[in-house]
């Protein structure tokens, strides 16, 4: 937490703004050092830019579960992704899809479609978001494979997993869904295959050895 404070400090002297280390107009004007002494020796450290910092300040506030202000550092440096996470796990769904809305109004994307069907439950947000990114965005196909996997629709589901698996591979956890897709539904290729390419990835795996 000391840390925190004192990256903290670091970002609000870039700012007159009253925050947090900052709490009175005096010790923004009168306590701070003079600019002609700060830039003194500025080519003599290797300082890092506002935003740098900011985001460092956000992704550590986040970690503790200081989501909400988290939120708004994310927000002030535009960061969509992490803006609606953190309202989402502070349970402000509301304001997650508000921003999600927002960020549509002004240019359709992939990542919000999906983001937009994660906080509604509506698959054509995540239909959308495949059909925008021309079937390359990963997140929208295993958000897809899940839902249909939790509806018990497991051919539909098996698609989009093995969809999403040809554009990122590396992704145990999911070969491991498609070997267990693939025993339900006596593709006994399809479970082998996928179980393989678990343990190639994670050889600790003892449930997929297991099944192998």
């Amino acid at each position: 937490e000391r840390a925190i404070l004192q990256i903290q400090a670091l970002a609000d002297q870039h700012s007159n703004r009253l925050t947090l280390t900052q709490s009175t107009f005096k010790s923004v004007e009168d306590d701070s050092a003079p600019a002609q002494e700060r830039l003194r020796n500025i080519h003599g450290i290797v300082y890092p830019p506002r935003w740098d910092m900011l985001r460092d300040l956000a992704e550590r506030y986040a970690k503790i579960g200081i989501v909400t202000s988290a939120a708004e550092m994310f927000e002030e440096l535009e960061l969509w992704d992490e803006v609606v996470e953190c309202y989402r796990i502070a349970g402000k769904e509301s304001k997650a899809e508000e921003v999600v809305r927002k960020r549509l109004a002004e240019k359709e994307t992939p990542r919000m479609y999906a983001a937009l069907g994660d906080l509604s439950g509506d698959p054509r947000y995540f239909e959308r978001s495949i059909e925008l990114s021309r079937g390359r965005f990963y997140d929208a196909h295993v958000a897809l494979g899940k839902f249909y996997f939790e509806k018990g629709e497991l051919r539909k589901a098996l698609k989009h997993f093995l969809d999403g698996l040809e554009i990122k591979p590396l992704m145990p956890n999911v070969w491991f869904r498609v070997g267990t897709i693939g025993m339900q539904l006596r593709e006994w290729d399809t479970a082998l295959r996928a179980f393989s390419e678990v343990v190639q990835q994670e050889p600790e795996e003892g449930d997929a050895w297991a099944n192998v």
